[in-house]
């Protein structure tokens, strides 16, 4: 192999080349070569495959936050979710995608963790970049991410919770009546001792809420719940099994656990380590109604929430907002469905 060959000159930088430099090549207007990046439906066959040639060549892409200077936005959605370990967070973000690809918007995803002071930056960073909008989770967030926000005037949307105003849009549901109708539920099957088995409570205005309809079931039913009938762990099965042994040792009065599918199926778990019949002995319930709760021979009785419905639901009222048109509802509330199954019955 000769030296020449081994050796040669690398492409001029994208940075140094101009859209009026593909466009000549591939013989085009530049309005035509703009097109082709965000519109490229729009472009006939011919000219694309050539567009296309002269960029392969050149190695030119437009920059977004170039372009966001004189357009005042990008095509670009940010979307902050708390963890990337949960299923119902993949499902929101894929609802989300289906409408906008479509419209050749592109997502950035980011997870904060369950922290305000995370969020707070990454709304910062995004907001830089001009984002056409922002998706978050909840509606639990620093006061200054909120002024951050309603300043900036993008589109902005909440989800998974409705039950306080928004700071634009809010598609989800109500986790305290959720909450209060599966705890009632099993007082009225005669459980009388029920604990309360969730994720970490910071950050997640979720869990702060489904603990408040716990207990305001409990108190409209005239019962109590006990310090040690309350628990929280991070997602995963196995830690759920440990709190739920936990909180046997020190109440074993407990007869039904209200939690989370992830967590509730960690006590479904740990009860058959402890010879505890389900539901005799323990009812549980969940929260979610994630493939695993419904495959087990003791089916989990579970709330079933639309998560791809939301991020559905989410892309559209962006797109809505794009278009300059106001939003209809600022709290779509997209309900919630109890799955009475066997761990119940």
């Amino acid at each position: 192999m000769s030296q020449e060959s081994r050796y040669r000159r690398p492409k001029q930088r994208q940075a140094e080349v101009q859209m009026r430099d593909v466009a000549r090549m591939a013989g085009v207007s530049t309005q035509t070569v703009s097109r082709y990046f965000r519109k490229p439906e729009t472009i006939g066959t011919e000219n694309k495959e050539r567009i296309a040639k002269a960029v392969a060549e050149t190695g030119y892409f437009p920059n977004p936050a170039a372009s966001s200077l004189s357009a005042n936005r990008t095509n670009l959605v940010a979307v902050i979710v708390p963890t990337i370990d949960h299923s119902i967070f993949s499902e929101i973000v894929s609802g989300l995608s289906s409408v906008l690809e479509n419209e050749n918007y592109s997502l950035l995803i980011a997870d904060n963790g369950f922290s305000l002071e995370k969020e707070e930056k990454l709304i910062e960073r995004f907001l830089v970049y001009k984002v056409s909008g922002i998706v978050l989770i909840g509606q639990l967030h620093s006061e200054r991410t909120r002024d951050l926000l309603r300043a900036s005037g993008t589109p902005t949307v909440e989800l998974l919770e409705c039950d306080a105003p928004p700071i634009d849009m809010t598609i989800g549901f109500s986790n305290l009546s959720a909450s209060y109708e599966l705890t009632m539920g099993l007082i009225e099957r005669g459980k009388r001792n029920i604990g309360f088995i969730s994720a970490l409570p910071t950050g997640n205005d979720r869990v702060q809420q489904r603990l408040k309809g716990f207990h305001a079931a409990l108190k409209d039913a005239g019962l109590t719940a006990k310090p040690e009938h309350v628990a929280h762990a991070d997602f995963a099965i196995e830690n759920g099994a440990r709190a739920f042994e936990k909180m046997y040792e020190k109440a074993p009065e407990i007869d039904a656990i209200v939690s989370n599918d992830i967590l509730g199926l960690g006590v479904q778990l740990q009860c058959a380590r402890m010879n505890l019949a389900v539901p005799e002995d323990i009812a549980i319930t969940g929260f979610d109604n994630l493939e695993i709760s419904s495959i087990l021979e003791t089916r989990l009785t579970t709330v079933n929430i639309e998560s791809r419905a939301m991020g559905v639901a989410a892309g559209k009222q962006l797109l809505a907002r794009q278009g300059n048109k106001d939003r209809e509802e600022p709290c779509v509330d997209l309900r919630y469905e109890i799955l009475w199954r066997e761990t119940t019955s």
